[in-house]
Order: C-alpha cells, then sequence, then structure tokens
C-alpha cells in the first residue's frame, strides 16, 4: 500500500503534462487551417524565388579635345608695360567755340527761380531757360532778394566791407594783431592776418 501511494502523484502528473500539451497544439493548427496566409508566414526566406539580376552597361566618360601638357615656365624676363602717352583732348572748332560761347538773351523774360550759380527764367512760348555758372554770381541783398554779385568796397568806420557778396568781406588796416581780411560763409569765419605788419594808417587803393 505504501509503494501505491507514491506512483499515484507520479502518474496524475504524467496526464496533466499530455493534456497540456496537446491543449496547445490543437488551437494552433487549427488557427493555421482558418487563416489561409498562415503557412507563408511560416515558409523560409531561402524557399522564396530570387529575383532576376541584369548587367548594367556603364558609359565611358570621354575628355574633352584639345592638348593638356604644362608648358615649360618661361626664363626670359617680363619687359615691363611702357606708359602710354598722356591724352590731349580734342581740338575745338570754330562752329564748337562759337555754340559754347553764345548766350540766349533774357532781357524781359519772367524770372521764375533763381540761386547764387543758377537762374531759370520762362519764354513766351511756355518753354524755359536755364543758365548755370560754375561760381556765384547773385547774393541776397539786406532785403532777402537776389541780386548780382557786387566788387565795389565801401567804407564801414575803420574797415572796409562788400556788400551784397556771397563771402561777405571785410578789410581792416590795423597791425598783425588784427586779422586784415575776414570772409564768412554759412556762419563760418576764415581771417588772415599779415604778419610783422607795423601799425599804420587805413588808406584804400581803390
Amino acid at each position: 500500500m505504501p509503494v501505491l501511494a507514491r506512483s499515484r502523484p507520479t502518474f496524475v502528473s504524467i496526464v496533466a503534462t499530455v493534456a497540456l500539451l496537446l491543449g496547445i497544439a490543437v488551437p494552433t493548427d487549427a488557427a493555421r487551417a482558418s487563416v489561409p496566409w498562415a503557412k507563408a508566414i511560416v515558409e523560409t526566406v531561402d524557399e522564396a524565388p530570387a529575383l532576376p539580376s541584369t548587367d548594367e552597361q556603364g558609359s565611358q566618360p570621354e575628355l574633352p579635345q584639345g592638348s593638356f601638357d604644362i608648358s615649360d615656365p618661361i626664363d626670359a624676363a617680363v619687359e615691363p608695360l611702357q606708359p602710354l602717352p598722356p591724352v590731349s583732348p580734342p581740338e575745338v572748332t570754330a562752329a564748337v567755340g562759337e555754340w559754347e560761347n553764345r548766350t540766349v538773351p533774357t532781357a524781359g523774360l519772367e524770372t521764375i527761380e533763381q540761386s547764387e550759380t543758377s537762374a531759370q527764367y520762362r519764354r513766351p512760348s511756355g518753354g524755359t531757360i536755364t543758365h548755370l555758372s560754375a561760381d556765384p554770381t547773385r547774393a541776397r541783398n539786406g532785403d532777402g532778394d537776389w541780386v548780382d554779385v557786387n566788387t565795389s568796397v565801401s567804407r564801414r568806420g575803420d574797415d572796409w566791407t562788400v556788400a551784397d557778396h556771397p563771402l561777405e568781406p571785410v578789410f581792416r588796416g590795423g597791425n598783425d594783431e588784427t586779422p586784415a581780411v575776414t570772409v564768412s560763409r554759412s556762419g563760418h569765419d576764415v581771417s588772415f592776418s599779415l604778419v610783422g605788419a607795423e601799425p599804420g594808417d587805413v588808406a584804400a587803393p581803390f
């Protein structure tokens, strides 16, 4: 009786293990049978057909035509470039000179706009004429009107001044401690002195 008691658990364990294995195997086979592509999944890669291979013909590179030889360095010294001769301006003919020196009369024409170096006039036909100059030819007088530049000096106390001039020059007759000439432009003054001059009376050479 004791031997039979020890063998009973072993037999029961064997039966339980076999039943478990059968329970797992049967559903797996049933799943494979119900799914048509299940068999294809378990196939190995070696069973699939190989893809065909073709040889591609590559194009050979073509070199451009010409010579690719490296020339030998020049041993001779390079001569310096000679300077070009100066370019002379073209000769001004009589016709061109007459054209450049011609003037258009503006007497009696309406003045539209003026500045120190330009003046614009209106012609009877409706057109305009503009006179330009490189140097100032007009200046504003005490009333603010444009007038021709004045070059005559006038006495003002001990000084000599020039009215209606864009530089407003002032001449003094003092010694070297006093500026002899002063010009003004846009609020800036420039003065010149006579170094070593002796004091003397003011005398106008005009």
